[in-house]
């Protein structure tokens, strides 16, 4: 009898905005890659190929997907590889994003929770169709080729309990590995609120905070 296969989980979190939203990848529970969607510097997201939410969640989709080729997920691949190379092995895909909560009976706070919803469905739709076999098949000769996946809403309420902004946000900053804080360091995102909020999802869903 064969040696049972690897099942490794790739998630990713997603803090959702209509003009600004950021994501978290971790690989079996360690974060291994961020991305950043917004107005300025995003040519993408600035054109005009529909509402904002659109324009947002397609931009932020792409380059999260990006982290799955950046060096510390490209490791991550190989190093699953190396141990598990004679069974090979699978993952499953859970995609973890904030499901806001109505603070407010006016019609403005509802077409914003609908705003981000959009921006949230169309993340999670470019996420959901993608062919995963290119980013792992195509790097290493015993990947994944069987995968599961499912999407799990987190409400504000439960992953930052009853903690301000500034102290869940340093709470998610301390619960992360060195080697975790200098990725998002470098990334040049260990001051961006919707980037260690995704972070902060993601650290909830793993049960590390």
């Amino acid at each position: 009898m064969g040696s049972k296969r690897k099942t490794y989980e790739l998630l990713i979190s997603i803090d959702p905005g209509k003009h600004e939203a950021g994501s978290a990848v971790f690989w079996d529970g360690t974060l291994v890659g961020v991305a950043f969607s917004g107005k300025t510097g995003d040519p993408y997201a600035e054109a005009d190929v529909g509402p904002p939410e659109v324009c947002t969640g397609l931009d932020l989709a792409g380059k999260t997907l990006a982290q799955l080729e950046a060096p510390a997920a490209t490791k991550a691949l190989l190093d699953a590889e190396s141990e598990h190379g004679v069974e090979g092995f699978n993952f499953k895909l859970t995609v973890a994003y904030e499901r806001m909560e109505a603070r407010s009976s006016k019609r403005s706070a509802h077409r914003n929770l609908t705003e981000l919803s959009e921006m949230a469905g169309v993340f999670i739709g470019r996420i959901a169709n993608t062919n995963f076999d290119d980013y792992f098949l195509s790097r290493v000769s015993r990947a994944v080729v069987d995968y599961s996946g499912k999407v799990v809403p987190t409400l504000p309420s439960r992953w930052t309990g009853k903690l301000s902004k500034s102290q869940h946000q340093s709470r998610t900053m301390g619960s992360l590995t060195d080697a975790e804080r200098e990725l998002v360091g470098e990334a040049g995102y260990a001051d961006n609120s919707e980037v260690i909020d995704a972070i902060g999802i993601g650290l909830y869903r793993l049960g590390r905070v």
